[in-house]
């Protein structure tokens, strides 16, 4: 084998190994926008039963980055398996909310 195809392929086995782990881990990263001036002006995000869609907790964001004094963004970590209640800034009257799932390292909607 050549030099060049040693190389590449060392790059995809990397790559790969990055994704195996990243799923392992169980963790997903979440970004969640706000602005004072748009919907209720707040996000969150909250753990909720997946049958009765009641809330159990809310979530405390890793951290918080803000843009301006009234706007910014919330990094929050979710944990593989759980449901949770995602609230964001949406239009200038409403929140964008929604019910997603954690598997297999990645968010997946739920209707």
């Amino acid at each position: 084998m050549k030099t060049e195809e040693l190389i590449k392929m060392k790059i995809k086995i990397e790559n790969a190994i990055e994704e195996e782990l990243k799923k392992r881990s169980g963790k997903v990263t979440l970004k969640l926008r706000y602005n004072l001036y748009k919907g209720t002006g707040k996000c969150w995000v909250a753990v909720i039963d997946p049958v009765t869609k009641e809330k159990r907790g809310f979530l405390n964001p890793i951290s918080v980055n803000k843009d301006s004094a009234h706007a910014g963004e919330k990094i929050l970590e979710l944990q593989e398996g759980q449901t949770y209640m995602i609230n964001e800034m949406g239009t200038k009257t409403r929140d964008t909310r929604k019910i997603i799932l954690i598997s297999e390292g990645q968010i997946k909607e739920v209707l």
